[in-house]
């Protein structure tokens, strides 16, 4: 019995059934609109990166101890956690920092409590003082808004006051925020300034002065006591709200007449010590920083418009004369960037469609195609909202990818199955094409790593499309079909079966060679670069660079930027900057943000930029990327595009090495921003104790030590509770002291009784000259040489700089490996190219299942090369790199070449007759689905390839290589796979070969 009569009962069920299937769509669709229309919109997926930072101080440890005391023992500690794959650490003076990479396999809610058990575990050995913090490196520890509250008055303690105290927990209250922190800004503090000699002359000490303050500011409570038949509470308060209350403590002494603390000390209003090493502009205003972070999964537009929504409330809390002004926006990128994919989306689905109304002229199955359509979009949006997907770009490239498949699946029901004696015997090749494209996909599950991570959601929604569409295509579709007559194919393929096969191989056989050419002119690169709109300017100032100084040289360059065309929004920070990094005092960094049709793009604008500041401010050190990508890197462990690692025991050695390589690569073309990752530290005073004199004295180190730091940062002795909130009150010598008017040599410290002498008395200070940073990784000595690109060639680029780094002669002691997203990019290929492999196998293996021969699965295999071949000369020609969005599109290349040539041979295998008539009777049946097939797909992905906008850039290289891919699965499906099968293949009934299936 044929299979044709086997599959009837299947298709007057389904016909029996067809309202119920078709209800069911329209709740499940429904039902899909709900849940979609609350997914979170997020830019990439939402990962759980492997990462985990800790950040040692030890501000009383020199630099030359610091290895030996902090960085040595907390290492070995560190690199004994389970599950760490690598440890990389940085030292510095009085800090260091470790980045400890775990497996992308591990549970990282499990890694951070043993990264802080071994914390405890060493805490206890490391020198008094020392602080440990380790944060687990999430997406969402990186802003996505910043406000810049800025004032023309000097009013800039009582902004981050109010900042503090109103802005923060009003924010934190907006929903998906996690946290709110604050940035730059003046923390104001009264401050007791005291004259050291009339403390002196009065016989009181510095103890003396926190003593009273700490003593005097109180209250207690005493208990409960019944007054007037009621129960009270009884307590003695004496706390200050005033600041002019300050000058009423009385300073109690020997003598027993107790001095007013204002015949001592000047009490006035200021700020944190600490704060003035920081400057902080927005727009060229000092300013004061919110940075907003987005909850673990959260959706920085709804924080974007929540706050939007509320700007007129925020506003109210502000003082008069403060202006907000939103500086950085992630919630804006990520709503260009999918709103621009979702229109390429709908102007491909569009013009897919339109394409088929041209092409079949006939009202009733274009109607029953935009019925369900839709449909099957709601539907798969739902259940990617079940399986926790945010709409992102990875979502929307699946969609792009799989909604030409969800065409293609139309077209072979309604053209296939229009006919009533074709009907049944089409759901069988019909089901097994679409499984073998979904299995084209299945190995991008088992990826590891960032691009596993980062495709699946990719996959997922490709899949749960096609899925989707093959549920509803097979139950829904054909019930609703009307059925015709047979007549013949319109379009005559005369000229396709008239041709020889041989010659047609021969053609195709050089067409092959040919395709292999560009792959020689092939560019590499990790990730596609897409324009954000925002761009980071890190800079570093010449060691030992007054803060003043550094102010001045910055500043001139933000009045250039804020003169660029399309620029909208600068912030510049010095002292402080963006990321999971300790900040060198002498190093800061400039926030970009353009308009949103800026008319260069920031790629331009950047490359115009450099040469101009490195003319105008040579002595500031540059290095410029965008800001999503500069936070990307960090997450993934990637400081750079292009990193040359050298290796060696010998520091000294190390960076001699290092320094020859970097001059070395400076003149390699497209290379840019290249510098060393260690650099100078500022200048350090030593002073050594003079022993004989401090011993006569009555003056330790250590009360050396303590007293000098008390006088020049001062101590907080107790808190007032002002009508504005808190306010410190710290104990310090005057400003002359602590702005370098007097010399630190004339710093008067008292002695054992009381009576003051200059500091270089019992002090020498002599210079010392600048000390390196220093790097290890798994506890080894390394140095790296950093790099990014102007083009994006990464492949030719560390080819060239290999070819520069052989040439050199290295000391035998060190040797050179690379790294940054080189490395990456390698291990994404390499994880990617297995994924292909394994996609091929699979489908190999249904195909041998399907036709029990080999014949159909090697011709289908080398039609599957082609098409790949294809969309790698598309990558080559367009000047697109393959990178590893490109590379997931070539793997759905394979996919879509199988179906299609599945589907020829399966209807080439079926038919009966010599090869001939076997193949005119394929291409006749076959040709006008390919055509409409091929056609809808190109339609659909034509405006991602082509158009502009945040989102497509990254859409974009998928896109054309799967665009590539669809032109030589076309040739392969229409000439090269009958023509082989035609020769290949002896004359055989149907009984012999496959069961008799009409498509």
């Amino acid at each position: 019995m044929s299979q044709s009569s086997n599959q009837k009962p299947a298709m007057t069920l389904i016909k029996k059934y067809r309202g119920f299937s078709l209800l069911l769509t329209v709740v499940l669709s429904i039902l899909g609109i709900v849940k979609a229309w609350n997914l979170p919109m997020t830019l990439y997926p939402s990962i759980d990166f492997p990462r985990v930072s800790v950040i040692v101080r030890s501000p009383d440890i020199p630099f030359a101890e610091m290895e030996s005391r902090i960085t040595r023992p907390v290492g070995i500690t560190l690199r004994g956690v389970q599950g760490v794959r690598e440890l990389n650490s940085r030292t510095m003076q009085g800090s260091a920092e470790f980045f400890l990479r775990f497996s992308w396999h591990e549970q990282m809610s499990l890694a951070l409590p043993r990264v802080a058990q071994a914390i405890d575990r060493i805490r206890g050995d490391l020198p008094a003082g020392t602080s440990i913090q380790a944060i687990r490196m999430y997406p969402s520890d990186t802003p996505v808004l910043t406000v810049a509250l800025s004032s023309t008055s000097d009013n800039l303690p009582q902004i981050t006051r109010i900042a503090k105290t109103r802005l923060i927990p009003y924010i934190s209250n907006l929903p998906g925020v996690w946290k709110t922190e604050i940035a730059g800004g003046k923390n104001p503090e009264i401050h007791v300034e005291v004259d050291p000699y009339k403390l002196s002359g009065a016989h009181r000490t510095f103890s003396d002065v926190i003593s009273a303050l700490s003593t005097q500011n109180r209250i207690g409570v005493i208990g409960p006591r019944t007054e007037e038949h009621r129960l009270k509470t009884v307590q003695i308060d004496n706390t200050m709200t005033r600041t002019a209350e300050i000058n009423k403590i009385f300073l109690p002494s020997p003598s027993g007449v107790p001095l007013p603390i204002d015949l001592l000390a000047t009490v006035r209003r200021g700020v944190r010590p600490s704060d003035e090493t920081i400057r902080i502009s927005a727009n060229g205003s000092p300013a004061v920083l919110l940075l907003v972070y987005r909850a673990h999964g959260g959706n920085a537009l709804t924080i974007q418009r929540a706050l939007l929504d509320h700007m007129n409330e925020f506003r109210r809390l502000l003082p008069k004369g403060c202006t907000p002004a939103i500086v950085y926006d992630q919630g804006a990128l990520v709503s260009d960037a999918i709103r621009h994919v979702i229109w390429a989306l709908a102007i491909g689905l569009s013009g897919a469609m339109a394409l088929v109304i041209l092409i079949l002229r006939r009202g009733y199955p274009i109607l029953l195609m935009g019925s369900l359509l839709p449909a099957i979009l709601f539907i798969s949006a739902g259940i990617l909202g079940l399986l926790g997907e945010t709409l992102n770009l990875m979502v929307l490239g699946g969609i792009a990818a799989g909604v030409g498949l969800v065409i293609d699946d139309f077209i072979v029901i309604i053209e296939g199955g229009r006919h009533a004696h074709r009907m049944s015997g089409l759901l069988v090749p019909f089901v097994l094409s679409g499984l073998i494209t979904i299995l084209a996909l299945v190995p991008l599950f088992g990826m590891n790593g960032l691009v596993g991570a980062f495709f699946a959601p990719l996959a997922i929604s490709f899949v749960t499309l096609l899925g989707v569409s093959l549920l509803v295509n097979t139950f829904v579709t054909p019930a609703f079909i009307h059925q015709e007559k047979e007549t013949p194919v319109p379009i005559s393929t005369g000229i396709l079966t008239g041709l020889s096969p041989a010659v047609i191989l021969g053609a195709g056989t050089l067409a092959f060679a040919l395709l292999l050419l560009p792959l020689t002119h092939l560019k590499t690169n990790f990730m596609a670069r897409m324009d954000e709109g925002s761009f980071t300017l890190d800079f570093h100032a010449p060691v030992g660079s007054s803060i003043n100084d550094m102010d001045r040289a910055v500043l001139r360059v933000e009045d250039h930027i804020r003169a660029l065309p399309g620029v909208i929004d600068t912030t510049r920070r010095l002292g402080t900057e963006m990321g999971f990094y300790i900040t060198e005092p002498n190093k800061g960094d400039f926030v970009i943000r353009l308009s949103e049709n800026h008319p260069k793009s920031t790629f331009e604008l950047i490359r115009e930029l450099r040469p101009w500041v490195q003319k105008n401010e040579p002595e500031l050190d540059t290095d410029y990327s965008q800001v999503m990508e500069d936070s990307l890197g960090d997450l993934i462990g990637v400081s750079a595009p292009v990193v040359v690692e050298v290796h060696g025991q010998n520091r000294k050695d190390l960076l001699g090495t290092a320094r020859m390589i970097r001059d070395r690569l400076s003149g390699i073309p497209g290379l840019v921003d290249l510098h060393l990752s260690v650099r100078p530290m500022g200048d350090t005073l030593d002073g050594h104790v003079i022993a004989p004199l401090a011993s006569l004295a009555g003056l330790t180190p250590e009360a050396i030590i303590a007293q000098t730091r008390e006088d020049l940062m001062g101590i907080t002795a107790t808190t007032v509770l002002s009508p504005g909130g808190p306010l410190p009150v710290r104990v310090l010598y005057p400003s002359e002291y602590r702005n370098g008017l007097i010399p630190l040599s004339h710093l008067p410290i008292s002695e054992s009784d009381g009576s003051l002498i200059p500091l270089s008395q019992v002090v020498t200070f002599t210079n010392t000259p600048p000390a390196t940073e220093e790097e290890d990784k798994n506890l080894s000595p390394i140095l790296r040489i950093e790099g990014r690109l102007d083009h994006g060639n990464l492949g030719g680029v560390i080819k060239e700089i290999k070819a520069k780094v052989s040439s050199l002669t290295l000391p035998k002691s060190s040797w050179v490996t690379y790294s940054g997203a080189y490395k990456q990019e390698q291990k994404s290929f390499r994880t990617l190219g297995e994924a292909l492999l394994g996609s091929v196998l699979l489908i190999v293996t249904i195909l041998y299942g399907t036709f029990r021969k080999w014949t159909p699965p090697l011709v289908l295999t080398a039609g599957m090369a082609f098409s790949v071949l294809s969309g790698i000369a598309a990558l080559t020609f367009s000047g697109r790199t393959l990178n590893i969005s490109s590379f997931v599109g070539l793997i759905l290349v394979v996919g879509l070449s199988a179906e299609n040539g599945f589907l020829v041979a399966n209807r080439f295998e079926s038919a009966e007759g010599n090869a001939s008539e076997k193949l005119k009777e394929a291409l006749s049946d076959r040709f006008l689905p390919i055509v409409m097939t091929h056609l809808a797909n190109a339609a659909a992905l034509l405006p991602l390839a082509l158009g502009g906008g945040a989102g497509l850039d990254m859409e974009r290289p998928l896109a054309v290589a799967v665009l590539g891919g669809l032109v030589g699965s076309f040739f392969s499906s229409v000439f090269l796979i009958p023509s082989a099968l035609s020769l290949f293949t002896r004359t055989v009934s149907p009984q012999e070969g496959l069961p008799d299936v009409q498509i």
